[in-house]
């Protein structure tokens, strides 16, 4: 990191103030100023921008209408996915053009992504600086989740920061692949950082939701984090699904397809959700721990008093006046039973993941956050199946009775078809008789009768 980044990260780090310009009374004597306009030493200094803002999530949590309510704001300027895998070749013409009507996002409208990246996207496409292993390769800091940054994420971050600064600007980082790297990004470039995050069960149901509609990113995402994150506890989960898919002879790379898309193709979902459960209570306890303020979306949804309390630490802790009156955390529904899903394989797989950062962090804390989001999670799926539980018994008893109906018209099916084949063999046959039957008998004239 080159001297002028240090210094400008100190300065926000520490909440300095610009040191004060000298007077004109410092310089020595001068003209008197009574009546006359100040000179620009006597001027007030420059406002200083506040400190950054730093957004942590997961996909599919809300955080697109978080960010969204930074970005109306004057005062800031926000870099939307900043670890985005895409913007390691993305064009300007993208730029103006991606936003959440160009797939279906369910994301409010809004203007494209990724404009404020312009200036700093190159010719030829790609964000200056930023380079495709920060995505996924360095999920996690170097040395683990408690490690520090590479040089390279230095650089980057502190090109977007000094591109805010300039324009005198509030950068606001709407992440979401930066929960393993909360307590680096902290201890690097100080600020405010917001966890915010939404129940699991809920949160789950909107990946399959996706998943449903043909778009497998999500689920293959989170994979794709497990397999290439460079972490002990991520490894170990990883191993373990791949022997198991292994083992059934059901991981298939045949047509040149990813490991993580074959991976969720050889999984049922309840080892998915396994999966899902693994990387997020283990992420989720440590960014609640090193996290200035957490939120909790689905809470942010339903109590209108936690909703008013968490505005106020949100403008208070920043300084931007935030109105989060809009909120909205629609339940998909989740349609295959829950009754698969080894609960205790995920308390295990948790207990094991604080034991591989208990040195690093306050492991009994870990314990209690990873099991309440737990708590939190079966609570959630048992009002989802108190609605569906009987929604599902019709469904199944309805497909039933759809599956009873197909055999019987397959079966009648079968039968006109013997019957028309019965009958065109009749009526082939009467043809043929009455063919014969038409036919003139062959022999020599008769002769006339005499009279």
């Amino acid at each position: 990191m080159s001297a002028k980044i240090a210094g400008d990260v100190a300065g926000r780090r520490s909440g300095a103030a610009a040191p004060e310009p000298k007077t004109a009374a410092a310089r020595g004597p001068g003209p008197d100023p009574r009546g006359a306009v100040a000179p620009a030493a006597l001027r007030a200094p420059a406002r200083r921008p506040a400190p950054a803002v730093f957004i942590h999530s997961s996909w599919r949590t809300g955080s697109t209408w978080f960010w969204l309510k930074f970005r109306a704001l004057p005062a800031t300027l926000c870099y939307y996915e900043p670890f985005h895998e895409g913007l390691a070749a993305v064009t300007r013409e993208q730029a103006r053009r991606i936003g959440p009507s160009s797939w279906a996002s369910g994301h409010p409208a809004g203007a494209p992504y990724h404009l404020e990246f312009l200036p700093l996207i190159r010719r030829a496409g790609g964000v200056r600086l930023f380079v495709p292993q920060i995505a996924y390769d360095w999920f996690m800091p170097a040395g683990g989740i408690a490690g520090r940054l590479r040089p390279q994420e230095l650089r980057y971050l502190g090109l977007l920061l000094r591109h805010a600064a300039r324009r005198d600007k509030v950068a606001v980082f709407g992440f979401t692949r930066s929960l393993g790297r909360l307590a680096a990004l902290k201890r690097h470039f100080g600020g405010t950082h917001v966890f915010l995050y939404r129940n699991l069960w809920t949160h789950w149901a909107s990946y399959m939701a996706q998943r449903r509609a043909g778009n497998g990113y999500f689920v293959e995402t989170m994979l794709r984090v497990l397999l290439h994150g460079q972490d002990g506890f991520f490894a170990a989960v990883a191993g373990r699904a791949l022997l198991r898919a292994t083992a059934r002879g059901r991981l298939s790379m045949e047509g040149g397809r990813a490991l993580p898309a074959a991976l969720v193709e050889a999984l049922s979902e309840a080892e998915l959700f396994g999966l899902f459960m693994a990387l997020h209570l283990y992420l989720y306890a440590c960014a609640q721990i090193s996290a200035d303020l957490c939120i909790d979306v689905t809470r942010l949804a339903r109590e209108r008093d936690y909703r008013a309390a968490s505005a106020h630490k949100l403008s208070a802790a920043t300084g931007l006046p935030l109105d989060l009156a809009d909120v909205a955390d629609t339940p998909q529904a989740h349609w295959p039973t829950p009754d698969d899903i080894d609960w205790q394989e995920i308390r295990e797989n948790f207990a094991f993941a604080v034991h591989t950062v208990d040195h690093r962090f306050d492991g009994r804390r870990l314990m209690r956050i990873g099991l309440q989001r737990l708590a939190e999670t079966i609570a959630e799926m048992r009002i989802s199946e108190k609605y569906l539980g009987r929604a599902r018994a019709e469904i199944a008893t309805l497909q039933s009775e759809r599956d009873r109906l197909a055999e019987r018209l397959q079966e009648a099916e079968r039968e006109r078809d013997a019957l028309a084949a019965a009958l065109a063999r009749l009526t082939q046959d009467h043809k043929a008789a009455h063919t014969a039957h038409a036919r003139p008998r062959s022999g020599p004239p008769s002769r006339p009768r005499r009279g």
